[in-house]
């Protein structure tokens, strides 16, 4: 996990930072090689680039060619600098490859780290995911069995509701009844207590008046009876005073006849006539005396009757009247306290009907309470049971998913280990192709370089042959043609060498820019 997986940016810089050096070493080297005169034509500026100079160079012998020739100082120490800075190349070219092959093998062993790393992770992460699935699901069974207590407590609770409901709706009917019972039984007891009284009033307004008639019509015989005793001693008296008048009168008659017999004895006969005919007055007064007192007793009889008769028949018509009042009082009294029972009986009937329709309306209330509470209490069980078949629904949608994330989750691990497996495995076949790209360029390069060292020495050869002809003082010699060969290479300038090399350098940089996935 330590080892550091460069980047393509990284491989490009050291292609170019080997392409670089390669391309110092050649301008240090093309530098150092000056013109000897200014008549000659410009001496050909070898381009000595990255690889295999120093074979070039050494002869057969291994003494080189710079040493067995007549070089100038200056040539050798340039062709003598150009080989250190090849073999420095070379030095690069293989630490370059080293390194190549290090991050090849550094990417290979991080790529296989990091699939070791994501199948542990994948495999922690497993018993991680079921351990948390198991939680999850214990957690919904915890808050299913939560929410059905709830429930069940609900149900429970509307079960009490409702018998609290019918227990207190029956207390409630129980005491209403009891309380309208206490209503018409004081009521009943009242208007029997009033009937009883009123009853008792008429009993005693009747034996008061029945005692009042009793007591006036005594009070009218009593008064009769003096009157008849009075007439009965008014016609004893004027019987007795027409017995006196009548003894009186006899006396008298006596007297005068006893008077006159002594008198007149003739007229005895006419005397006794007269006497006879006075006693027979006399008893004709007497008779009618008697007759018209007799006819006086009857009269004051007849008028005591009468008056008693009248008496008793105005007492008894009082009476009577009084009775009727009475017996019409106590009739108007009992049709009163019949009514009076009616209205009551027709009041308790319209209380109890009253009463019977205010329970029924209060029974029809407390069952409609009563059912409101019940269907409350089943929608609220409903309610609880549709949100526990929610959470069971949402626990095992949440089960379900967390398994469909665990198993998406296991499946790009392994795709994403997978393919940092294949973005390392192409980043090491891209290593490797640069590697193999670099090695061809570098074996090209050899046989370039191998091409030039040829020209080079064909160039050394011909300048030895110049150098000889510039030996003669006194003839000038004509120019001499340069062979085809070392053509290219004595008209190629050093800019068109740099803009050659970094032509090649911006082509190899161009084939290393492919795209290479970092670690």
């Amino acid at each position: 996990m330590g080892t550091h997986v460069p980047h393509s940016g990284e491989v490009d810089e050291l292609s170019r930072a080997v392409h670089e050096t390669e391309n110092f070493a050649q301008l240090d080297l093309q530098a150092d090689l000056p013109a000897e005169k200014p008549l000659d034509p410009p001496p050909a500026r070898p381009q000595i680039d990255h690889l295999g100079l120093s074979d070039a160079l050494s002869g057969p012998d291994g003494t080189g060619l710079i040493e067995g020739s007549s070089m100038p100082a200056d040539v050798h120490d340039a062709l003598l600098a150009a080989r250190h800075k090849l073999a420095a190349a070379q030095t690069r070219l293989s630490e370059a490859h080293d390194e190549a092959q290090a991050i090849i093998a550094d990417g290979l062993e991080q790529a296989s780290m990091i699939a070791r790393s994501a199948e542990l992770a994948a495999e922690s992460l497993m018993p991680q995911a079921e351990e948390e699935a198991a939680q999850i699901v214990a957690r919904a069974n915890a808050d299913a069995q939560v929410i059905r207590d709830q429930a069940d407590q609900l149900l429970a609770e509307a079960k009490t509701v409702r018998s609290d409901a019918h227990l207190g709706l029956a207390e409630e009917l129980a005491a209403e009844r009891h309380e309208h019972d206490a209503i018409l039984q004081s009521e009943r007891e009242a208007l029997a207590a009033e009937l009883r009284s009123s009853a008792e009033e008429a009993e005693q307004d009747f034996v008061d008046r029945h005692a009042e008639t009793h007591a006036r019509v005594e009070q009218l015989l009593a008064a009769a009876k003096r009157e008849h005793a009075d007439a009965t001693v008014d016609a004893d008296m004027m019987r007795a005073d027409a017995r006196k008048e009548a003894r009186m009168l006899l006396e008298s008659a006596r007297a005068d006849a006893a008077a006159e017999m002594s008198t007149a004895a003739e007229q005895t006969a006419w005397a006794q006539q007269v006497v006879a005919g006075l006693i027979a007055a006399a008893e004709l007064d007497a008779q009618r005396i008697r007759k018209s007192a007799h006819l006086d007793a009857a009269a004051v009889a007849r008028q005591a009757r009468t008056r008693l008769s009248a008496l008793l028949e105005a007492s008894g018509e009082a009476r009577r009247s009084r009775q009727a009042a009475a017996e019409g009082d106590a009739t108007a009294l009992t049709e009163a306290a019949e009514q009076a029972l009616l209205l009551a009986k027709s009041d308790a009937i319209q209380i109890r009907e009253q009463a019977r329709v205010e329970a029924d309306q209060a029974i029809a209330e407390a069952e409609d309470v009563a059912s409101a509470r019940i269907s409350r209490a089943d929608r609220r069980l409903e309610e609880a049971e549709s949100g526990a078949r929610a959470v069971r629904e949402r626990v095992a949608e949440e089960t379900s998913r967390s398994q469909r994330e665990l198993h998406e989750f296991r499946r790009n691990t392994k795709v994403e280990a997978t393919g940092i497996i294949a973005d390392a495995r192409a980043e090491a076949d891209e290593l490797r192709t640069l590697a193999r790209q670099l090695l061809a360029d570098a074996r090209a390069e050899v046989v370039t370089l191998a091409e030039r060292r040829d020209t080079i020495a064909s160039e050394l050869g011909n300048l030895s042959g110049i150098i000889e002809a510039l030996a003669v003082p006194d003839v000038v010699p004509p120019p001499i043609a340069q062979p085809h060969l070392a053509q290219p290479v004595s008209e190629q300038t050093p800019e068109a060498a740099s803009a050659a090399t970094h032509g090649s350098t911006a082509a190899a940089d161009e084939e290393n820019r492919s795209p290479v996935s970092d670690s």
